[in-house]
C-alpha cells in the first residue's frame, strides 16, 4: 500500500501537505490515480517507481533534481529527466533526455540524450566540446570483453600519458590485448602533443565502398611519405598475396618514378577527368591523349637513342628526327602520314636529300607523287570552287584552272618531257605551240638574215611580166607558201616576215622603175608640147 501510494505521489497526481497535527504517512491509492500533488521533505525509499507524465515535442520533465531546499520551480533546480518527441510509429519519439539548469534555475542545455529507436547516445551536443574523463592510476580507458566485465579478458586500452592537462604536454596511446586480465597491452598507436601519429604495425582501411585517407587542407605543405628502403616508394598491390606485382611510386637519384608490374601494351597508366579517361601511357611508353598539347622548351642531350623531338628552339617551333646515341648523334628521316583508310595514306618524308610528298625516292629538294593516280598534283584553291592546279602525268606537266572538283585531262599550259610547250594542246609540235589566239603589245623575233639583199645591185629582180605569169599560174606570189600549205604546216613568223619584206622591197624597186618611166614620159610630153607652139 505504501509503495503504490508513494508512486502516485511522485508522479504528481495526489495533492499532499502535512501540518504539525497530521500523521506523516501516505495512504494506499493503488485503486485509482488521484489528481493531486505531494511534497516530501524527508528521505524517501521505494522498491518500484513509475511516472506517467508522457512526452511532448518540446520535452516533458519527469524527475527534477535540486541543488538545495526550494520549491519545485525555484532557483536551485539543476537537473531533469525528460521524455521528448511525439511518437510517430516505428519506435520514433519519446526519447530520453537529461537537461541541465543554470544557477538561477533556468534551462541551460541538453548534455545527454538517447534516441529510443536507434539507441544512439549523444553527449554534450549543445556544449562547446564533448569530454570523457577517467581518473585512475594509469590514465587509461580500458575496454573489457566477456560476461564478467572488468574481471574478464582485457581487450584494449586508450591511455593518456604525460603531464597534466594544462602543464606538461602528454600523449595519447592505443593498446591491444594479447593475454588475459591484467596482462600488459602492447602499444599499437600513439598521438603526441604535437599531433604526430605513430603506428606500430601498419594502416589498413577496410570499407565496403571505398578506402580513403584524407588530410585537412591546412599549412603550407602537402602530405609527405618517407621510408628508409632503397628507391623510396609507395607500393600498391592489385590483390593480397606474395605473387602480386608492384604498382609503385618512388624516387631514385635525381628522379621520381612511376611503375606498373609488367612491360606490355595492356598494362599502363591512365589519367581521368571525373569519370572520363583523358589520357593513357602503356607499358611500352606509347601515349594516347584526348586534348591538345604544347611544348615550350627544347630537349637537351640527356636522352639516348633515335626519337622524334618537338619543342621551341630560338623562338621557332621545331619537329625533328634525331638519334642521340652517345658517340653517334645524327639526324634521322622524319615522316608525317594521314589518310581515311588503311591504304590511301599520304606521307611527307624529310631526309638528307630533300622533302618528298607521297614518295621517299627523291630526285631533288622537293618531290611530289600520287601513288593512287600514278601522278603528282598540286592544287591551290580560293574560298570558292575556283582552283589552280599543277599536274604531272602522260609524260607532261600540266597547269590549269578548274571550277569543279576534278581537273580536266588537258591543262591550259602543257610542257612535255622534250621541253615542248603547248598552250591549249597536249601535243605541241615545236618549242611553243598555241591552239588559239595570241594577244600581245609587242612580239620580238630574232633570226639570222633579213631581206636587205633585195637592194643589192646584182639582185635578180624578176620582170613584172614574169611575176604576172607566175601569179596567173599559181594564185600566189613566188616564194610565199600557198594557202593549203599554210593550213597544213603553218608558217614561220620570222621567215614569213622576211618573205613579206622581200616582196615589199621588190615592190619598192618596181615602183622606182615605174617612177623613172613616168618621169621620162612627162619630159617627152613637155618637149612635144613646146614644138607645137
Amino acid at each position: 500500500m505504501k509503495k503504490k501510494l508513494l508512486s502516485l505521489l511522485i508522479s504528481g497526481v495526489i495533492p499532499f501537505t502535512l501540518s504539525a497535527q497530521d500523521t506523516a504517512y501516505i495512504k494506499n491509492q493503488a485503486l485509482s490515480a488521484q489528481n493531486a500533488n505531494a511534497w516530501i521533505s524527508g528521505k524517501f525509499t521505494s522498491g518500484f517507481m513509475q511516472t506517467f507524465q508522457g512526452t511532448s515535442t518540446g520535452g516533458t520533465r519527469h524527475y527534477d533534481f535540486f541543488g538545495g531546499s526550494a520549491t519545485p520551480a525555484g532557483a536551485n533546480l539543476r537537473w531533469s529527466f525528460v521524455l521528448q518527441g511525439l511518437e510517430t510509429g516505428s519506435n520514433v519519439g519519446t526519447d530520453f533526455r537529461i537537461w541541465s539548469y543554470a544557477d538561477n534555475g533556468t534551462f541551460l542545455n541538453n548534455p545527454f540524450s538517447i534516441a529510443r529507436a536507434s539507441g544512439i547516445v549523444s553527449i554534450g551536443t549543445s556544449l562547446a566540446a564533448t569530454t570523457i574523463n577517467t581518473n585512475n592510476t594509469t590514465g587509461a580507458l580500458s575496454i573489457y570483453g566477456g560476461a564478467n566485465g572488468i574481471n574478464s579478458y582485457r581487450g584494449a586500452e586508450i591511455g593518456l600519458r604525460g603531464g597534466g592537462y594544462s602543464t606538461t604536454p602528454g600523449e595519447m596511446s592505443f593498446h591491444t590485448g594479447l593475454g588475459g586480465g591484467g596482462t600488459a597491452q602492447p602499444e599499437r598507436m600513439r598521438i603526441d602533443a604535437n599531433g604526430l601519429v605513430t603506428m606500430g604495425y601498419g594502416l589498413r582501411l577496410n570499407n565496403a565502398t571505398s578506402n580513403n585517407i584524407s588530410f585537412d587542407p591546412v599549412g603550407l605543405g602537402a602530405p609527405t611519405f618517407t621510408t628508409r628502403s632503397v628507391g623510396t616508394r609507395i607500393t600498391l598491390h592489385p590483390a593480397l598475396g606474395s605473387a602480386s606485382g608492384d604498382y609503385a611510386i618512388g624516387i631514385e637519384p635525381q628522379h621520381m618514378w612511376f611503375s606498373v608490374n609488367i612491360k606490355n601494351v595492356a598494362n599502363g597508366f591512365k589519367f581521368y577527368a571525373g569519370n572520363n579517361q583523358i589520357g593513357r601511357i602503356d607499358g611500352f611508353g606509347a601515349t594516347d591523349w584526348e586534348g591538345q598539347g604544347r611544348f615550350k622548351g627544347w630537349y637537351n642531350a640527356n636522352g639516348t637513342g633515335p626519337a622524334a623531338e618537338i619543342g621551341i628552339s630560338n623562338g621557332t617551333a621545331v619537329l625533328i628526327g634525331y638519334d642521340r646515341t652517345p658517340g653517334a648523334t645524327r639526324y634521322i628521316p622524319l615522316a608525317l602520314s594521314g589518310g581515311t583508310t588503311s591504304s590511301n595514306q599520304t606521307s611527307i618524308t624529310i631526309n638528307e636529300v630533300g622533302v618528298g610528298v607521297g614518295t621517299n625516292t627523291f630526285f631533288g629538294k622537293f618531290n611530289i607523287y600520287d601513288p593512287v593516280n600514278n601522278k603528282a598534283s598540286i592544287t591551290m584553291q580560293s574560298n570558292g570552287d575556283s582552283r589552280f592546279w599543277i599536274n604531272e602525268g602522260d609524260n607532261a606537266l600540266k597547269l590549269g584552272g578548274v571550277g569543279g572538283s576534278t581537273p580536266p585531262a588537258q591543262g591550259v599550259l602543257n610542257i612535255t618531257n622534250q621541253g615542248l610547250v603547248g598552250i591549249g594542246t597536249l601535243t605541241p609540235q615545236s618549242e611553243l605551240s598555241v591552239k588559239g589566239t595570241i594577244t600581245a603589245q609587242r612580239v620580238k623575233v630574232t633570226q639570222t638574215g633579213w631581206a636587205d639583199y633585195v637592194f643589192h645591185k646584182d639582185y635578180p629582180l624578176s620582170p613584172l611580166t614574169a611575176v604576172e605569169k607566175y601569179v596567173t599560174s599559181h594564185q600566189h606570189l613566188e616564194g610565199i607558201p600557198a594557202a593549203a600549205e599554210v593550213e597544213k604546216d603553218g608558217i614561220d613568223v620570222g621567215e614569213m616576215n622576211k618573205k613579206l619584206l622581200e616582196k615589199v622591197e621588190e615592190l619598192t624597186l618596181y615602183l622606182i622603175e615605174q617612177n623613172k618611166k613616168i618621169a621620162a614620159l612627162e619630159e617627152w610630153k613637155k618637149q612635144q608640147e613646146s614644138r607645137q607652139h
